[in-house]
């Protein structure tokens, strides 16, 4: 059953998001299924502490990259971080576009996520659809929290060896279609290029693929061992 992020993972989370479920759980992260209580938008950030209305502390180093609407299910991620890393990268990395010395080895997956993320919140045109979005991220008790967007569907692997009829049935879909999620790849690639960032982990696990009203849609996620090696530029840029 539903129940509220709390107990050994208090956090402000659990006054605007209710956990579902767990996905994942390691020794320094965690992965939830989790339900928006609240609504939340960009206007938060610079809402006073003394003003915070949704419920317990205001979160702090709060950045909302997108609205979430009440009701909106999204995947929540914790991860333990010192306050120590999280100045220095807040200094020296989102100020100017590039990752701190000590990013490429001393991050945590969930840092390397957030990095990513901010990086990428400003891309526009069809390339954003295929790449999962970061909505929000704050720190609490010295954890990072990251809400991200909920795809759903079944990555690519998984249609390696489908085992339901409807998974059979789209890997027997006309070559037209295939070369069509083939593209979507391709720009979510060339986004990541164009911003200077190195996936690295480009599995077909890290491939999801949705049923959406204009056909099958290919989405990439999990930034999580992914390195930004110097200030972007604009997607489809000089």
């Amino acid at each position: 059953g539903r129940s509220e992020i709390g107990g050994a993972m208090s956090a402000p989370a659990q006054f605007i998001f209710r956990r579902d479920r767990v996905l994942g759980e390691g020794s320094t992260a965690a992965v939830y299924l989790a339900e928006a209580l609240h609504d939340l938008s960009a206007a938060d950030e610079s809402t006073p502490d003394a003003q915070w209305s949704k419920g317990g502390a205001k979160p702090a180093l709060l950045r909302v990259n997108s609205v979430i609407r009440r009701g909106e299910q999204v995947v929540l991620k914790s991860s333990a971080i010192s306050m120590e890393r999280i100045g220095s990268y807040s200094a020296g990395g989102e100020s100017s576009g590039c990752a701190p010395p000590n990013y490429p080895t001393g991050f945590s997956t969930v840092v390397r996520e957030r990095l990513v993320g901010d990086a990428l919140a400003e891309v526009r045109g069809e390339a954003k659809e295929h790449i999962v979005p970061l909505l929000a991220s704050w720190v609490d008790d010295g954890r990072l929290w990251l809400a991200m967007g909920l795809v759903r569907g079944c990555d690519v692997h998984g249609l390696l060896e489908p085992r339901d009829e409807g998974l059979a049935e789209f890997v027997r879909q006309p070559c037209a279609s295939m070369l069509r999620l083939m593209r979507q790849m391709a720009l979510a690639v060339e986004c990541l290029a164009a911003n200077a960032i190195v996936w690295r982990d480009g599995g077909l696990q890290n491939w999801m693929i949705s049923d959406k009203p204009d056909g099958a849609s290919m989405t990439m996620v999990d930034f999580g061992l992914a390195i930004q090696l110097q200030a972007a530029r604009p997607f489809g840029g000089p």
